[in-house]
């Protein structure tokens, strides 16, 4: 059964819809929606859509905020993601390379890679 669906909790929704490829943490998305939703709604409704799966949770490592990007669907579960520690951008990683690693974790250590849930920490090349 669908969950109602309030007004703010569609206009948190429509954030991430009108802005796929960007992520926002949860401060941002509550700036960006200060004039329409309350910062407590917005972090209710984040939680609420990454139960629902409707948006992805990552983390921007110890001590930093977690960030928000509408899901991609599938094709999100089937690559890894790279955080640059710098700027703080998410990269899909689509490579074969990482099948390869997958195929040997598998292999080698009898353990199942997921790679939507993978997060692979660095520098990106604009802030290196």
């Amino acid at each position: 059964m669908a969950e109602y669906r309030t007004r703010q909790g569609q206009a948190v929704l429509e954030l991430f819809e009108q802005n796929k490829e960007r992520h926002f943490t949860a401060e941002e998305a509550a700036a960006a929606l200060k004039d329409h939703v309350g910062r407590a709604t917005v972090y209710r409704q984040l939680e609420r859509l990454v139960r629902d799966g409707e948006i992805r949770k990552y983390s921007l490592g110890k001590g930093e905020s977690c960030c928000y990007k509408r899901a991609a669907g599938a094709e999100c579960d089937t690559h890894y993601h790279l955080i640059c520690l710098r700027c703080k951008k998410l990269i899909h990683l689509d490579c074969s390379l990482m099948a390869k690693l997958d195929a040997h974790v598998l292999d080698a250590h009898d353990f199942r890679l997921d790679p939507s849930r993978t997060v692979l920490y660095g520098v990106c090349g604009e802030c290196r």
